[in-house]
């Protein structure tokens, strides 16, 4: 489903996005710097997320190696022991 807003001006300009189904009303020049300036606020909190992404995936990574390392020298262990 795509989301579509719509903006009012004094004498709204339609213009068809789907012939027939979907309109758009022109926004005014401050909408577009209040668009941009959320685009922008977006961007930064995309790359913050994927700054905390990273640190999970690599800190996860490490306890997974860990937890591995364990399990091998435990299947070691096992093998070895006498009977």
């Amino acid at each position: 489903m795509m989301a579509v807003l719509l903006y009012q001006i004094q004498e709204p300009m339609m213009y068809p996005l789907a012939p027939g189904k979907i309109f758009l009303t022109m926004p005014e020049a401050s909408d577009f710097d209040n668009i941009l300036q959320e685009i922008q606020e977006l961007r930064e909190n995309k790359g913050q997320l994927e700054e905390s992404f990273e640190i999970l995936k690599n800190y996860h990574q490490k306890e997974y190696t860990a937890i591995g390392e364990a399990l091998r020298e435990e299947r070691h262990r096992n093998l070895w022991r006498p009977a």
